[in-house]
């Protein structure tokens, strides 16, 4: 399989997983930006929240797991710091693609790429989206009390 065609099965994995159903409805409404973005694969919308999303790059694998239990996926450390530095939540979303599974991990500072995903965030997990959901709205929520303008740096 070639990698535009790998690439292609994780986002679609990413969009199964974060669309799963909680008590009937999904958390996330996402929306693929195009393979032109230059930073993030998708930005993410808290269902019912509006204005409240976050941004994701997907990285997948046929590779499974390595010998640390990581998912073995690579990230341009260039890359990886424009997706840090937006002032949106912003996470790396990593998908074995043999097991249709996709972990998330959220961004931080980094001073080389990334070369490995921790799979402690499975997205099959319902406590986990729940998590995520929290956090985003969190985010939110604080930024709306400072009334601060938040714009992305993305261009």
């Amino acid at each position: 399989m070639n990698n535009d065609a790998i690439g292609a099965r994780g986002e679609s994995i990413f969009f199964t997983r974060i669309t799963a159903l909680h008590g009937g409805s999904p958390l996330f409404k996402p929306a693929f930006l195009g393979d032109k973005w230059a930073v993030a694969d998708y930005v993410v919308e808290l269902e019912g929240k509006t204005g409240c999303y976050f941004l994701v790059q997907v990285k997948a694998t046929t590779s499974g797991l390595n010998k640390l239990g990581n998912l073995p996926v690579s990230v341009r450390l260039s890359k990886y710091q424009k997706l840090q530095q937006v002032w949106v939540p912003s996470y790396v979303v990593g998908v074995d693609d043999s097991t249709e599974d996709a972990y998330i991990c959220a961004t931080s500072v980094r001073t080389a790429g990334l070369s490995s995903l921790k799979t402690q965030y499975p997205l099959r997990d319902p406590v986990v989206r729940q998590q995520l959901h929290d956090e985003v709205l969190t985010f939110w929520q604080r930024a709306n009390a400072m009334q601060r303008p938040w714009t992305s740096r993305l261009y």
